[in-house]
């Protein structure tokens, strides 16, 4: 069965054993108890997301005579002499009153009404079935429990094979049904909650002492892996627009159907409270006609844990890598990648590389930095890059490339891109203002998406890196854009420049659940 199917499935079995075992599709060495998939029908909702499968019930006699009282399962106070009392009654209704000595702590209700205790046959009525205790496991030989301990949540009602999945599911990814052991209709249904998404390959149920030869029933709701990494990409986007869809870029993978894409921003909600280790590369810069992509300015990389909320969702931008220019000198500089809280707090910046032009060797200040200031520009008139998460804003009257973008504040564009000066690259914008990559004024040469600075595009300058303060715009040739700044509010942080020679990436990695 595929680990990364979502399925409900309703295991049947009997616990006469004090520690009943069930294995989702698999037995136990010691019962010999082995599960054979049933009928199969749909839910009414999705079935590409739901199915339901039916384990036959083995067939084991009930002992007659069982007493039946919700108040006699929960109150166990007074458990031992109510069992007592009721194995000395014959089948039939009997009223709750102090006499009888049923019920003696509760005659009458609060309402007024008297509570009664029913006795039948076992083979014909429902059955309350209460889970003393419950472990789940990854693997149906594995013996160390996830670390994911339910919780009691609340009943519902299961009327047969034809029900509704609002029914007897509230659509929760997270929960476990424990049923009543009752012959439909009427069975009943007690959900656990779990604090995370869990993978749950097998079961130990531990069934109470008195309720010998019954045959509860366990359903998984969606059954989801546990989740460990993900991995965020480009979505195979390019050039200075971010992606519009998800696609089937995460197939597969742990966070596989959890992200939506709006203006190019990934949006992922945190599946569990704990610990996370979040990695972010910023895209490399583009190289030019007469320069090899091995010496574009690189994008950073940075790395920090932080202690993540459980239903909180963040920002995603992953920055892409800046323009080639096949035809003349000047490139565009390349985007930074961001992980920012749903408030727009910043938790992580990668700054991108500088975009090259005509560039014979090769420079730090090309590379996306390991602080949080944009590097100044190489060669020519050599600008400043941002500061304090401010675009690029210095340039000239020439044809210098566009700033990067810094996270607040756009970098500076040519005048011809609606800037003061110059007739050269248009800026990369800010995140706030959607992270999108500039123009160049000739050939069509763009910086990438995540802030990357647009080039003149016919020998001029290359465009700044985007980041958290935006790289310099490049002038002349020989030259490139600086590297954009980096920011990381994590713990145990790791910063390095100029460390990624591709496209931006954001690689997230749960530590533990808190």
């Amino acid at each position: 069965m595929d680990r990364r199917t979502s399925l409900a499935l309703i295991l049947s079995s009997f616990l006469g054993l004090s520690n009943g075992f069930l294995g989702l599709g698999g037995s136990e060495s010691n019962a010999k108890v082995q599960f054979h998939k049933g009928s199969q029908f749909g839910f009414e909702k999705d079935p590409n997301v739901y199915a339901h499968f039916v384990i036959p019930p083995w067939n084991r006699p009930f002992k007659p005579g069982y007493c039946l009282s919700w108040e006699w399962h929960t109150d166990k106070k007074y458990r031992d002499k109510r069992v007592a009392i009721c194995k000395q009654h014959n089948e039939g209704k009997h009223e709750c009153d102090s006499e009888s000595g049923f019920c003696p702590d509760k005659c009458p209700y609060t309402n007024g009404s008297y509570p009664y205790w029913r006795i039948r046959n076992a083979a014909d009525v429902p059955f309350l079935w209460v889970v003393s205790g419950i472990k789940f496991y990854d693997t149906p030989t594995s013996t160390k429990a996830l670390n994911a301990e339910p919780k009691r949540g609340y009943a519902s009602s299961y009327f047969g094979p034809g029900y509704a999945p609002s029914m007897a599911f509230d659509n929760n990814p997270e929960s476990l049904w424990i049923s009543n052991g009752a012959a439909p209709p009427g069975m009943q249904w007690i959900a656990y909650e779990f604090p995370y998404p869990v993978f749950v390959g097998s079961v130990h149920i531990a069934s109470e002492e008195d309720k010998p030869d019954r045959m509860p029933s366990l359903i998984v709701s969606k059954r989801y892996n546990v989740f460990s990494m993900a991995k965020f990409t480009t979505l195979g986007a390019t050039g200075r627009l971010g992606p519009t869809s998800v696609g089937t870029y995460y197939q597969g993978q742990d966070h596989e159907g959890q992200v939506t894409v709006n203006k190019g921003i990934q949006m992922w909600k945190i599946p569990a409270t704990g610990m996370y280790t979040i990695e972010a590369a910023g895209a490399a810069g583009g190289n030019d006609k007469f320069t090899s992509s091995s010496k574009r300015g690189k994008g950073a990389r940075v790395k920090g844990n932080f202690h993540l909320k459980r239903g909180d969702v963040l920002k995603i931008l992953v920055g892409q890598e800046g323009g080639v220019n096949s035809v003349s000198g000047g490139a565009g500089g390349g985007g930074g990648s961001l992980v920012v809280n749903d408030d727009n707090t910043a938790l992580l910046i990668a700054g991108g590389g500088g975009g090259v032009d005509k560039m014979k060797g090769e420079s730090p200040r090309c590379q996306g930095s390991g602080t949080s200031d944009g590097n100044a520009g190489y060669g020519g008139s050599q600008f400043q890059g941002g500061t304090g998460g401010k675009g690029a804003e210095e340039g000239d009257n020439n044809y210098s490339g566009g700033g990067g973008g810094g996270f607040e504040t756009n970098g500076r564009s040519n005048q011809n891109f609606g800037g003061a000066k110059g007739t050269g690259g248009e800026g990369g914008k800010s995140f706030y203002k959607g992270g999108v990559g500039g123009r160049s004024n000739q050939n069509e040469v763009e910086g990438g998406f995540g802030g990357g600075g647009g080039p003149n595009g016919a020998g001029g300058g290359g465009g700044g890196g985007g980041g958290y303060s935006g790289g310099a715009s490049g002038s002349r040739s020989n030259s490139c854009g600086g590297g954009g700044g980096s920011y990381n509010s994590g713990k145990e942080q790791s910063n390095q420049a100029g460390s990624n020679n591709g496209a931006g990436y954001v690689i997230i990695k749960l530590l533990n659940v808190r």
